[in-house]
């Protein structure tokens, strides 16, 4: 990882926002957008009795989620680090300027948000540097990204600072039903992978598609704990469930 970005990695609080007013600045990125709910899928006390459908899905599930968990870290807590101050509005009254200087390990980090609010979506740039003395780090891209006025829906792609391009991508919708869409962009390893992500009260949707077009499919219901996996390349494609239990079971039972 680039060393700027390990700093802050190392170094940022998450911090909480206020909220700001319909006639101000628009609200910034949902912090859905940058999220997954590790703790959705049955935790470990419940599977003494799992079946191998369970415990397959939960290796799919279990991999993959916390690959895209650990780069959303940086996003999440830079976007927090930098709402902690109130934005600065340009002289046109259309871009709003977020920008805080962070301690993280003994290195002074600025992050700057910029929001363009011209016309119906919102564009996003934001950039961290490392202003501490004899230091040239930055100023670094983390991510930019395209949404509505209140940050509920929208894209955002996240950058690799080393080699400046896209790293992932994500499409977002975290209004009623969160669903949140992740893919790796052409010119990466792993080009073409994609996973959504879904909450529909308890159910969860996992669908997981990897750069050789292999698929799984897992949901599940956080309140039974019940659910299936149905992928390419297990139980002959055919859906696959467990019960409450956490054992095999007969599909029509889920």
């Amino acid at each position: 990882m680039h060393r700027l970005l390990t700093v802050l990695a190392l170094g940022v609080v998450l911090v909480g926002c206020d909220s700001n007013s319909p006639d101000g600045p628009p609200e910034v990125i949902a912090p859905a957008a940058f999220a997954i709910d590790l703790d959705a899928f049955p935790d470990d006390n419940a599977r003494v009795a799992a079946g191998p459908h369970f415990l397959n899905a939960t290796v799919r599930v279990g991999v993959v989620t916390t690959i895209i968990g650990l780069n959303l870290v940086l996003p999440e807590a830079a976007t927090r680090a930098a709402t902690q101050v109130d934005p600065v509005a340009g002289d046109d009254g259309e871009t709003f300027v977020w920008e805080n200087t962070v301690d993280a390990v003994d290195n002074d980090v600025e992050i700057r948000l910029l929001a363009d609010a011209s016309g119906s979506r919102i564009n996003w740039r934001l950039t961290v540097e490392n202003t501490s003395d004899d230091v040239e780090d930055g100023p670094l891209t983390l991510y930019t990204a395209s949404t509505s006025f209140d940050g509920q829906e929208g894209t955002w792609r996240l950058f690799d600072p080393d080699v400046d391009a896209a790293m992932l991508t994500a499409e977002f919708d975290v209004d009623d039903t969160p669903e949140v869409t992740f893919a790796v962009p052409e010119g990466r390893p792993e080009a073409g992978t994609s996973v959504r992500y879904e909450t529909d009260g308890a159910m969860r949707t996992f669908d997981f598609v990897d750069a050789d077009g292999v698929r799984t499919l897992v949901e599940w219901d956080t309140e039974t704990n019940a659910g299936f996996i149905e992928a390419d390349d297990y139980n002959g494609g055919a859906r696959a469930c467990w019960d409450a239990g956490l054992a095999n079971t007969a599909c029509e039972s889920v």
